[in-house]
């Protein structure tokens, strides 16, 4: 592709040319989920590529080197992620044999007037998981909307768990996973949760 007068790659291509490198596949998998992110540009928002794009570009590179890691974080990138410990969380929880997550999906209440869009949903489970960054310690006024949020998902009778940095590893991730299956049997699931490093 050339711009002004220069060549240069697209993000998709960019995107295929990282996974060449030394890359592990949750590394490819929070490139690509930043890429589809739609974000306000000039002419409204919109991705840096579309999962269209990042498709096609792995199909022209189909014999490059990496090309088995990108076709396995094609399927397991998604649209709306916010952030990168957001897609770390959720390929955690999908090791683990999670039930099936809905990422930043709004939940609205009985008029249809939206409640909260929690990072992560459990489908079929009133369980709702938000990983908070330190920013959510440290800035008052983020503090003072998750409050707020966590109390009208109570009010949804939603189960909501807030997910910090140490859930992610060990020793932390035990503990996590340990209260996230004590939630799902509660509410029926008859899975377990075994915590699988990536």
């Amino acid at each position: 592709m050339r711009s002004a007068g220069f060549a240069h790659s697209t993000a998709a291509r960019a995107w295929v040319e990282l996974a060449s490198t030394s890359l592990t596949l949750e590394d490819v998998v929070v490139a690509g989920d930043y890429l589809v992110r739609a974000r306000e540009t000039r002419r409204g928002y919109r991705p840096l590529a579309t999962l269209e794009e990042l498709r096609a570009a792995a199909e022209q590179s189909a014999d490059r080197r990496g090309s088995r890691l990108v076709s396995a974080a094609l399927g397991a990138i998604r649209e709306g992620v916010d952030s990168p410990k957001e897609t770390q969380l959720r390929l955690l929880l999908l090791r683990a044999g999670c039930p099936d997550l809905v990422v930043n999906e709004a939940i609205l209440d009985e008029r249809g007037r939206v409640i909260v869009q929690p990072d992560l949903r459990i489908r079929d489970y009133r369980i709702t998981l938000d990983y908070e960054g330190d920013h959510h310690r440290t800035s008052r006024s983020q503090w003072m909307r998750d409050i707020r949020r966590f109390r009208q998902l109570a009010g949804e009778e939603m189960v909501a768990l807030r997910v910090v940095g140490d859930d992610l590893k060990p020793p932390g991730v035990f503990e996590f996973l340990a209260d996230l299956q004590g939630e799902l049997d509660r509410q029926g699931w008859v899975g377990r949760l075994r915590y699988r490093s990536n």
